[in-house]
């Protein structure tokens, strides 16, 4: 099983730390895009 701490060694600590700044500022946007996603998903499929 390839796990956390493994990958966690690999990765540069600046590129982890990076990832989670981008994720902290586009947080918001990110849960809008997936609610639409999601919204126009099931509204596709309730077409049928």
């Amino acid at each position: 099983m390839f796990g956390w701490f493994e990958a966690e060694r690999l990765v540069p600590g600046w590129i982890v730390v990076r990832a989670i700044e981008i994720v902290n500022k586009r947080e918001k946007q990110r849960k809008e895009e997936i609610v639409g996603f999601h919204f126009l998903l099931f509204s596709s499929l309730f077409k049928f």
